[in-house]
């Protein structure tokens, strides 16, 4: 069975990509989506991310800077930057 962080649209200890065109917006969806992990928050539907357990999450990027770009906008989003790790 699948362990899901989000019924039916992220598995627990599973790798999800997203992809697309420059510009959509993928890098503030990806953070957002780590921001509600790390604090075990609410998903967009209003369901409870993993039974509201915060979880340890990675990200791993090849554009960003962890230091000056990713953890300023994970903290704007309201991750627990405790539990992101680059």
């Amino acid at each position: 069975p699948i362990d899901w962080l989000w019924d039916g649209w992220l598995a627990r200890g599973k790798m999800h990509i997203l992809a697309g065109s420059p510009g959509t917006g993928k890098t503030t969806i990806s953070l957002a989506l780590a921001a509600t992990v790390s604090k075990g928050g609410r998903w967009p539907d209003g369901t409870v991310c993993a039974g509201g357990r915060p979880a340890n999450v990675i990200i791993w990027s090849g554009e960003d800077d962890p230091t000056d770009t990713i953890a300023p906008r994970l903290a704007a989003a309201g991750a627990d930057l405790r539990m992101v790790h680059a």
